[in-house]
């Protein structure tokens, strides 16, 4: 019996709703989808609780659930070792950073140091912008020619520069990799393996042993029975999966 819930009989999940493919906003329906999200649906119904998703900033995420907002957080959250310090964490995802290339590959990349001399791009404001930056001054270290980089503000951009062959590759994060070459298949493909690979975690008040335990035995329940792969398949994030040999648990 979860007694601390914000709401009774609701499993009320703070997430940052503009990530696809984890949670975002479809733009046809208004609704909330993504793989945490189904995720968050299957724990919920487990324990026979209704979901409700609040949308929030990413940085109030953990504040907001410190100061008792909602019962969790579920939104593609990295585990660390100063959030771990603040929470309890159950590991749900592998995610990092990934190329995606045309089919084929027609430029033969595989690494990020196959960039050099390459057009690529990226979102702005992101982690991947300023990495680009960072390969493109090892590239001339490396007497190589420089990574020339094009940044646009929505992922629809760099999908079309991509498409006209403006760019060789995108470098994003690797949900979006994953889930657009499932969504695009005879489009794109993956120009590499994950880089800067994190484990992912629900996050839970520390206090909140209740819920925590809860969550933790019916995660551990959808992934024996498949659910928790099935969720993977449906959304192309075989990558993510932590159940998979490769993946590190911290």
């Amino acid at each position: 019996m979860l007694n601390a819930l914000v709401s009774p009989h609701v499993l009320t999940v703070g997430s940052f709703t503009n990530y696809m493919p984890q949670e975002y906003v479809d733009p046809k329906t208004g609704h909330i989808v993504g793989f945490d999200i189904d995720l968050a649906n299957a724990l919920a119904s487990r324990l026979h609780l209704h979901t409700q998703v609040i949308s929030t900033n990413f940085s109030l995420l953990t504040p907001e659930l410190l100061a008792d907002r909602y019962d969790v957080v579920i939104s593609a959250v990295a585990i660390t070792p100063e959030l771990q310090k603040q929470v309890n964490f159950i590991p749900y995802f592998r995610g990092g950073e990934s190329l995606m290339v045309m089919k084929g590959n027609p430029d033969a990349i595989h690494l990020l140091r196959d960039l050099c001399g390459r057009s690529v791009a990226a979102i702005s404001n992101t982690f991947e912008q300023q990495e680009l930056q960072e390969m493109s001054n090892n590239c001339l270290k490396a007497h190589k020619r420089p990574v020339t980089s094009h940044i646009v503000p929505l992922t629809s951009d760099a999908l079309q520069l991509l498409r006209s062959g403006t760019v060789s590759a995108i470098y994003q994060d690797s949900t979006l990799t994953d889930y657009f070459v499932k969504i695009y298949s005879q489009d794109f493909a993956p120009g590499g393996p994950i880089v800067d690979a994190a484990i992912e975690g629900i996050a839970v008040r520390k206090e909140d042993i209740a819920t925590f335990n809860a969550l933790q035995s019916v995660l551990k329940k959808l992934q024996t029975d498949g659910t928790y792969h099935s969720l993977i398949e449906k959304w192309g994030l075989s990558n993510g999966d932590i159940t998979a040999s490769s993946a590190s648990l911290p």
